[in-house]
């Protein structure tokens, strides 16, 4: 498995019921093993505020909003989390069920931006296959933003509207 090309300024961990502590995320793709018996998991992503990461929301009808950060606002650190359910299905008897996460609700999004207009939106998503579970990262746009006279203008997104 390739290291990961960290997001610089973010620590990406994931909680589970059966850990006493959280699992540090330090690969692109890292496995968390297979998953049973547990109603969620909690992602974590702590980052540098001086990093210009932001977690972001995208609602059902592409609505971006700034994510809550969880921490006081005086403190170095924000931290983002999302709850991420994690489903089963059913198999001839509880050893054979499959244990899955559905999207969206398995990932957060962090908005990277740096003072010369470069912006790149990151996925971490909690994913399965065949009852085996992953942390997974990914930069799902790179792109520039620039100021106009009426404001800032993506040429990615020439309307302000996520992508559909």
């Amino acid at each position: 498995m390739s290291k990961q090309q960290m997001i610089e300024g973010a620590q990406i961990s994931l909680m589970l019921p059966s850990h006493e502590a959280a699992l540090d995320i330090t690969e692109r793709w890292q496995s968390v093993g297979r998953l049973t018996n547990i109603e969620t998991a909690v992602l974590m992503v702590a980052v540098d505020r001086q990093s210009g990461l932001f977690g972001l929301n995208v609602d059902g009808t592409k609505n971006v909003t700034l994510k809550k950060d969880w921490t006081p606002d005086d403190v170095a650190t924000a931290l983002f989390s999302v709850k991420v359910p994690i489903k089963t299905a059913p198999g001839d008897a509880q050893r054979d069920a499959v244990f899955y996460t559905e999207y969206p609700a398995n990932h957060l999004r962090l908005l990277s931006m740096d003072k010369a207009g470069n912006l790149r939106i990151y996925e971490i998503s909690l994913i399965s296959q065949n009852g085996d579970f992953f942390v997974a990262t990914q930069c799902v746009y790179q792109t520039r933003v620039y100021r106009d006279v009426d404001g800032i203008f993506c040429p990615q997104w020439p309307d302000n509207k996520w992508p559909q």
